[in-house]
């Protein structure tokens, strides 16, 4: 028997049921981060539904973040703190410089299977193709490239239903 998947997923626009196994949930403030929060942004008032139940904004945490200049992916390893299993989890990524000033901003879409309280190693494309930056915190470069900070928000997950 498969799983049924429950897609929580949050837009900018009011609370939307779909279907009996999909529900979209507006964010008040779901912000996190490797270093800095994102500012929180405002949002359309929500109907009568609670999901808070279902949606944790913090039920994501994002450690060991790591891209030297010469990498063509960034790595940091994501923890499970809801009580849900999920398969599917979908972040604002936010970069920016030493003064705060944002450098590049993108949406990422981690496909895994994260068992609640675990924790997996994950991969993704690094937003710097020319290979100018690297995280502060990691190995500084021989070459030139500048340091940046990186920030996430959680946008969605989707928990699946046994």
């Amino acid at each position: 028997m498969k799983p049924k998947i429950i897609l929580l997923s949050l837009v900018l626009t009011a609370v939307n049921i779909n279907s009996q196994n999909v529900l979209r949930h507006d964010a008040t403030s779901a912000t996190s981060s490797v270093e800095t929060a994102l500012p929180e942004i405002a949002t359309d008032s929500l109907s009568s539904i609670n999901t808070d139940r279902l949606f944790n904004s913090n039920g994501i945490k994002i450690k060991a973040f790591d891209k030297k200049a010469s990498d063509n992916k960034e790595s940091f390893t994501i923890t499970n703190t809801t009580q849900f299993n999920l398969s599917r989890i979908e972040l604002l990524l936010r970069y920016s410089d030493h003064d705060g000033n944002m450098i590049h901003e993108r949406k990422e879409l981690i496909e895994c299977e994260l068992p609640s309280g675990m924790s997996r190693q994950i991969y993704i494309a690094a937003f710097d193709k020319q290979h100018n930056y690297y995280y502060y915190k990691s190995t500084k470069p021989r070459k030139k490239a500048t340091p940046f900070r990186a920030a996430f928000k959680l946008l969605r997950y989707d928990i699946i239903a046994k």
